[in-house]
């Protein structure tokens, strides 16, 4: 039963314009040729930077990569002082700079856990950060990009729906319909357009009663529209399915010896990494909303359990594990990695910190962000179907899981769960590589997506799942992605 569904990449291309560190990321559209620019603040003038972030080239793929310069993540560049923070941010305290070939640092300017870059010019001896991301007055933080920066400067969530609005999509109890349309709910929440809370009514209106048993995870999945209807309206009626589903993982959905919920009733002892987002997002929110007090619980311990069976020595996960056989499935493959990212930060948005579990998915979290970061393709900020086989002729790389990963890794660095100064840029990269296979504004295509997908027997069998361009797994990873990555 194919599980998995990712998202799709967005086409922007490599040859954006990237600004240092005083300044904001932007990223070009359709591989227009890149330009690099100073690394001042507001206040600075220079052309050439000398200070950008990381010294690395953070958009590559349809054309020439916009380079940044050499400066490093703390460094000033020649357009204005940097505050000793670097990309963690400027306070907003400091005297607007002037333009200067070396860009001195200032001293005091203390960091954020993933603050954004402060107001112009030179950091104000008590400049500092608010802990958890943000940004010193007027300024973005690390781990997103505002519209402005993004190209065309348009939004492309809006686009994207827009476009599906119009060409009247059907829309079933399916769970890449479901996410798609928790993807129009993060965008109606940000832009407050009727039609998206339309469209997601008329589909919840027609699907009240949900399934008449639920004997797989796939068919809890599309619970979480309805939670989203319930938040939005507090109507009763969008309870029902999301009480049942809470009432079959309480009672008696089949479960492994150590208690990890099946795939489906038919895959007996099987866990498949993309189970998690299948139910847990689901099930937390309904707990949260009706106040069940047994989710919070239960979501933790699932993703604990998941976790000790399908870990890899790599710090990545395979697809699945087998507990009557004893053994892990062949391969990392790339959606399944990103279904069990997203579950794990939408479930830690509802733990405690002080519940037993939490540093528990802190650490699961942060030891996934080292397998990211050591499997990020560094040419064009995407990741490989089969993640571990980059060298491979017929692997491909695959826009679905790269909004995952990169939704992932913004979310995590914004939240402090890791180090955002390490991983917010390579979110950054991802988005610009994500955008490199979006295109038409007007009818919006997103294309290598792979299409749902069960568990296979070898890499060969992963790589030969035809790439699709519009697949849902891939239209509502994006909008996922495009609403963490999008700064408010």
């Amino acid at each position: 039963m194919p599980s998995n569904g990712g998202t799709g990449d967005s086409i922007i291309g490599t040859g954006g314009t990237l600004i240092g560190v005083g300044g904001t990321t932007s990223v070009g559209l359709g591989g227009d040729a890149g330009t690099t620019s100073g690394s001042g603040g507001a206040g600075g003038k220079s052309a050439a930077s000398s200070g950008g972030i990381g010294g690395t080239t953070m958009a590559s793929g349809g054309g020439s990569a916009g380079i940044v310069g050499s400066g490093g993540l703390a460094g000033g560049g020649s357009g204005g002082a940097v505050g000793s923070g670097g990309l963690a941010g400027r306070g907003s305290g400091g005297a607007t700079s002037t333009t200067s070939s070396g860009g001195s640092t200032s001293g005091a300017g203390a960091t954020g856990v993933d603050g954004g870059i402060g107001s112009g010019g030179s950091t104000g001896s008590g400049g500092s950060n608010a802990t958890g991301g943000a940004a010193g007055s007027g300024g973005t933080p690390s781990w997103c990009l505002p519209l402005s920066a993004h190209p065309q400067g348009m939004d492309w969530a809006k686009a994207l729906i827009d476009s599906q609005i119009r060409a009247n999509v059907s829309l079933t109890w399916a769970y890449p319909d479901g996410l798609f349309l928790h993807g129009v709910c993060l965008a109606y929440k940000r832009l407050g357009d009727a039609s998206y809370l339309s469209l997601m009514k008329k589909w919840a209106d027609a699907n009240l009663a949900g399934k008449t048993s639920y004997n797989s995870l796939d068919d809890m999945q599309p619970t979480l529209v309805l939670d989203d209807m319930y938040r939005e309206t507090k109507d009763a009626k969008y309870g029902t399915a999301p009480k049942a589903v809470a009432t079959r993982l309480e009672g008696d959905y089949p479960k492994t010896s150590d208690g990890g919920f099946w795939h489906n009733t038919g895959a007996t002892n099987q866990l498949w990494g993309d189970g998690v987002f299948m139910d847990l997002p689901p099930y937390i929110n309904y707990g949260d909303l009706f106040n069940a007090t047994k989710a919070v619980d239960i979501a933790t311990q699932q993703l604990i359990i998941y976790d000790s069976h399908l870990a890899a020595p790599n710090n990545l996960h395979v697809h699945q594990w087998d507990g009557t056989a004893g053994k892990q499935s062949c391969c990392e493959w790339c959606r399944a990695e990103g279904w069990y990212e997203m579950a794990l930060l939408i479930v830690l948005d509802f733990t405690p910190t002080t519940h037993s579990n939490y540093n528990a998915l802190v650490a699961i979290a942060q030891r996934l962000a080292k397998g990211l970061a050591a499997t990020q393709d560094p040419t064009t900020g995407r990741w490989w179907q089969v993640m571990d086989k980059p060298n491979d002729a017929a692997n491909w790389l695959e826009t679905s899981c790269t909004a995952m990963h990169t939704y992932f890794l913004s979310k995590a660095s914004q939240k402090g769960y890791i180090d955002a100064a390490t991983y917010a840029p390579l979110a950054i990269k991802g988005f610009g590589g994500e955008m490199q296979m979006v295109s038409n504004s007007s009818n919006v295509q997103i294309k290598n997506i792979c299409p749902g997908t069960g568990v296979l027997a070898s890499a060969a069998d992963y790589y030969a799942r035809p790439p699709a361009t519009n697949d849902n797994h891939g239209l509502g990873a994006f909008l996922l992605m495009y609403d963490q990555l999008t700064c408010r």
